[in-house]
């Protein structure tokens, strides 16, 4: 991939993050809530791995990419509308990603990494999807935990952190201490030692 098909795919993954109709104010400048997660998790990728090549600071980019269009209240509000729901918006997202890509003139093997990153993050053998997850879950630990934490009593936010911490690796765990995090993430984070 070449730096040219590198800028043009984040310029068409921008302008998909700015249709989102979620904004939040930063600074007291309104950003789409998704190009501010994409940028988000693009700075930590960069800590998680500094020499991280081309295909994982794009698959850094499109982990929410195209999130609100299948919004969470469109399935049962129990487990299985859960879990329906995760496979209905990657499965969406993954062709969002696809055909953004495939805009930008990224070759297939190019995108089929980016694509293999996202999909597999479950899998910890697998590196990239492994750096993706671990990028994803301290995104969420710095700016996200403590709102959303905040929907549930403590036990029910424990449990969600436990989760959370579970998808991590070594590698990830060891960056939690280097994000400058809040007063108030450490309050949420202290749960897990009681």
């Amino acid at each position: 991939m070449t730096e040219i098909q590198y800028i043009k795919a984040v310029e068409l993954i921008n302008s998909v993050h700015n249709q989102d109709p979620n904004s939040e104010t930063i600074d007291g400048v309104d950003i789409k809530a998704e190009l501010l997660y994409s940028q988000r998790m693009l700075a930590i990728l960069q800590k998680v791995q500094p020499n991280a090549s081309l295909e994982l600071q794009l698959a850094a980019q499109c982990q929410h990419i195209s999130r609100w269009s299948i919004p969470r209240a469109t399935f049962s509000m129990d487990k299985k509308g859960y879990y329906q729901w995760r496979a209905a918006i990657m499965e969406h997202q993954l062709n969002v990603t696809t055909n953004t890509l495939k805009q930008a003139n990224i070759a297939d093997e190019a995108i089929a990494v980016v694509v293999d990153a996202l999909k597999n993050k479950a899998d910890k053998t697998n590196i990239n999807a492994s750096i993706i997850e671990d990028t994803a879950c301290l995104t969420f630990i710095k700016w996200y935990l403590v709102p959303f934490a905040g929907q549930f009593d403590p036990e029910k936010a424990k449990v969600i952190l436990q989760k959370t911490v579970g998808k991590m690796s070594e590698r990830g765990l060891k960056l939690i201490p280097e994000l400058q995090l809040s007063v108030e993430v450490h309050k949420v984070l202290s749960l897990l030692n009681n």
